[in-house]
């Protein structure tokens, strides 16, 4: 048995500081303490539990947890087979964390789900064994050093609980069992397509942005259209509606009519499909150029910045979704995180290099027009990486705070721990470069969770997901700099414009 915490609330501070939530069972029992624990927070579940309780982590969460329980009793090899399956998709099998069960012959593989799906849980396809893949709020797992009365101790057999390899729902499917029921909830097929939902989908879903709207209705209409683009389809999103409070005209109108209500969401669910399906030509070719340019490295000392402006000439072409757009070098350097002068210069490089085409210089107050060059005339290369339509960036990545080349690393080990040769590669920096900002990274904590930025370990470096870059960014002195570019910007545009008001008048 590997070393793990001793006594169940020591795990239970062990597993809080790993984002798990936790849940009080019954002593000598697989059974939850308190009512209502799907919705409960830890700390209140904990709030009166017995000295002598079981411990159990609920599913989903801030670490999106998810397990799959191989049932040997029932179906002797469902371990084994699952073991080969994940050893197939490219998972080592010798790190994967393994839970044994209370019985002794059964296992439980710990992973991290990344995608958003309705329901709790699915069954194991009999083809490959007998048992269960748990991964929303309504599953729990009982966790070590639980003890089940006369039976047996939960135990971690290998791995380390404090990464859980990432796993993709489509990319397990097929050891999944398909329902037959006609319960829209329950058609595993559907389930399976659906993605993560992106942070501004979440903002969203919980009523945030709709005073940017006209109205409610316009609001969860952008959303709809939002969620269609990216794969949801209609079961989904209703599933979404009813456990998200969204914009509130559905809501308020499910209170007073359901019938009605579900007229009003299906029939808006319709245009927005009929909305979505119509892709203007500007906005496929931000996607393209944006597939295009997270999939190769940019390599130089201006490699970083010239992405992070290109980024953002994507991120404002697929806004207007035309082909020829305005934009202004201030803007570009708020998406980028930079100053407006690194900006211009940038853009100068990128015109030079073919990937951007100036069609028109800035006159007076208006920005100059551009258009993204031609995707498929630019080199290509084998490094694919998720596009997503992003120009996500942080203070702590500022130039002042530890600057682009750790950005790339950092988003380098977002999918999993890379070796200094792997993040040669896929960053584009010198070896002298990348070394530097790893040991700069891994001497960074934010004084919550007790590991760094980064650590390394057997040979490959790991990202620390717990990590507040809030915290960092308020040592390092530059929290807030977005914000303060931002707000100088739009006074040097009012001052820009009064100006040349002024010179017309003249």
């Amino acid at each position: 048995m590997l070393s793990f915490p001793e006594g169940v609330f020591s795990a239970k501070k062990y597993y809080a500081d790993l984002g798990f939530d936790t849940l009080p069972l019954s002593a000598g029992s697989k059974i939850c303490h308190v009512e209502k624990w799907q919705i409960i927070s830890p700390n209140e579940a904990w709030l009166h539990a017995p000295s002598d309780s079981n411990i159990g982590i609920r599913c989903g969460g801030k670490r999106h947890f998810a397990v799959i329980d191989c049932d040997e009793k029932n179906k002797v090899g469902t371990f084994e087979n699952i073991k080969n399956y994940l050893t197939g998709l490219g998972y080592d099998d010798k790190k994967f964390p393994v839970i044994q069960t209370a019985s002794g012959i059964g296992r439980q593989i710990y992973c991290t789900l990344t995608d958003s799906i309705p329901g709790d849980y699915h069954n194991l396809s009999p083809q490959y064994g007998c048992g269960e893949f748990r991964f929303g709020e309504g599953a729990y797992v009982v966790a070590p050093p639980s003890i089940v009365k006369n039976t047996g101790v939960y135990k971690l057999l290998q791995g380390d609980i404090s990464y859980l390899p990432e796993i993709e729902l489509s990319a397990i499917s097929y050891i999944l069992k398909v329902s037959t029921s006609g319960d829209r909830y329950e058609d595993s097929k559907r389930i399976l397509k659906y993605p993560k939902l992106t942070r501004k989908q979440n903002y969203m879903l919980n009523g945030i942005g709709v005073d940017k709207y006209p109205s409610r209705s316009e609001f969860e209409f952008a959303l709809l259209v939002s969620l269609v683009n990216t794969g949801w389809d209609w079961n989904g999103i209703f599933y979404l509606f009813n456990n998200n409070k969204c914009g509130g005209k559905y809501s308020e109108l499910n209170s007073k009519n359901w019938k009605q209500a579900y007229h009003y969401l299906r029939l808006s669910y319709e245009n927005a499909c009929q909305w979505a399906e119509n892709t203007s030509e500007g906005r496929q070719r931000a996607i393209n150029a944006e597939a295009w340019a997270l999939s190769r490295s940019w390599s130089g000392r201006t490699g970083c910045y010239d992405r992070d402006v290109f980024l953002a000439q994507v991120n404002i072409a697929y806004e207007t979704g035309k082909v020829i757009y305005h934009a202004d070098c201030r803007t570009l350097a708020e998406f980028a995180n930079v100053n407006y002068s690194t900006a211009s210069r940038a853009n100068r490089r990128l015109i030079q290099a073919g990937y951007l085409q100036l069609e028109q210089a800035a006159i007076a107050n208006c920005a100059a027009k551009y258009s993204l060059g031609d995707i498929a005339t630019l080199p290509q290369s084998p490094n694919v990486r998720e596009c997503c339509i992003t120009s996500k960036d942080h203070d702590v990545f500022a130039r002042r705070g530890l600057g682009k080349s750790s950005k790339f690393i950092w988003n380098a080990l977002e999918d999993g721990p890379k070796t200094v040769e792997e993040l040669l590669l896929l960053t584009g920096r010198v070896k002298k470069t990348v070394q530097k900002w790893l040991t700069v990274m891994s001497g960074l904590e934010d004084g919550v969770s007790e590991k760094p930025m980064v650590y390394e370990s057997e040979g490959k470096w790991y990202r620390n997901q717990d990590i507040s870059l809030e915290r960092i960014s308020e040592f390092l002195e530059v929290n807030g700099l977005m914000d303060k570019r931002k707000k100088r910007h739009q006074e040097e545009r009012v001052i820009h414009n009064s100006a040349f008001m002024r010179n017309r008048r003249m």
